[in-house]
């Protein structure tokens, strides 16, 4: 698995709940949220600020993640 550089601009999500998970992120520069969708409402569960790191394995993702 080669290293690749993305940007994403505000507002994009970066990940869907549910999706299989695949990657490891690194944040370098900005803040992403991290949302719970149950049912028909979205819940904010956290913020991801710089310097962090974070796998996201091979599961099924649990929340979504969002520039």
């Amino acid at each position: 698995m080669a290293t690749q550089f993305k940007e994403y601009s505000q507002g994009r999500v970066i990940v869907r709940q549910g999706d299989v998970g695949d990657a490891f992120y690194v944040i370098e520069k900005g803040c992403v949220d991290i949302f719970i969708r149950e049912k028909s409402e979205t819940h904010p569960v956290a913020a991801l600020k710089p310097p962090c790191k974070y796998i996201l394995g091979n599961g099924s993702r649990t929340a979504e993640q969002q520039e």
